[in-house]
Formats: structure tokens, C-alpha cells, sequence
């Protein structure tokens, strides 16, 4: 299987629709339904990006990522609503994507060029995908 995403949303309803998008398209997803959950995550897999559902926790993870030098080079991309974008966009992540009707239709082609620009170099580290 394809590059693993870690996606922590507390909607199943979310988490099914951003699954089934990514095993469709080659990727392996993990699934977290909050930041706490996501972090403990961390202790047994390293994904090759996380999407992180906007919450008042988001930024619990944020800084649980970047304290550690071993995850620092993680891309985490929130997720966020419109009424929680401004907020998102402030936060220190690598990307906000804003979760409206259209996601399934636009999460492979705001994703996939990310992974496209690794493959083109075999040992390239993954802060090359930002």
C-alpha cells in the first residue's frame, strides 16, 4: 500500500468519506478521533502527513509535534469549517483545507501533487513535500 496519512477527525461520518478517498487513490490511512488519541498515535507509527480536524486541541498536537525533533519534519494539514478557517490559517501547520461539501472532490488534487514531487526523487526526506 501507498503513503500513510494519519486523519483525526472526531466525525465518522468525516473520517469515512476522507478513508474511503485516500485507500481509493493507493493511500493507508490511520485514524484518530482527537488530538490526544493522534498523539499517542505518533508513538507507534510516523505517517507521512497528517489531516487534523480544527479543534481547541489542534493546537495540543501542533505543539506535541514540534517539540519532538523526531516528528518536526511532519507535514500536518488542518482541517477546518468556515467558521474556524481564519483561526486554522493561524496556527503553525503546513496547509488548511476547508471542509465543505466538496472535499472528497478536492482532497486528491490538493494532496496528491505533494507526494507526486517526492517520487521524483527516491531518497528524497519528507520535508521536500512542502
Amino acid at each position: 500500500m501507498g503513503r500513510t496519512i494519519l486523519v483525526v477527525d472526531g466525525s465518522a461520518a468525516v473520517q469515512g468519506i476522507i478513508g474511503r478517498t485516500l485507500m481509493e487513490n493507493g493511500f493507508r490511512t490511520v485514524e484518530a478521533t482527537n488530538a490526544a488519541q493522534a498523539i499517542r498515535s505518533l508513538e507507534t507509527e510516523i505517517p507521512h502527513l497528517v489531516l487534523l480536524e480544527m479543534t481547541t486541541r489542534a493546537t495540543d498536537f501542533l505543539d506535541a509535534v514540534r517539540s519532538n525533533p523526531d516528528r518536526t519534519h511532519l507535514p500536518v494539514i488542518v482541517l477546518a469549517d468556515e467558521k474556524t478557517v481564519v483561526h486554522a490559517r493561524q496556527l503553525q501547520s503546513s496547509g488548511v483545507i476547508v471542509k465543505d461539501g466538496h472535499l472528497a472532490d478536492h482532497l486528491i488534487d490538493i494532496i496528491g501533487p505533494l507526494f507526486a514531487v517526492r517520487e521524483t526523487v527516491e531518497d528524497a526526506p519528507r520535508s521536500m513535500l512542502f
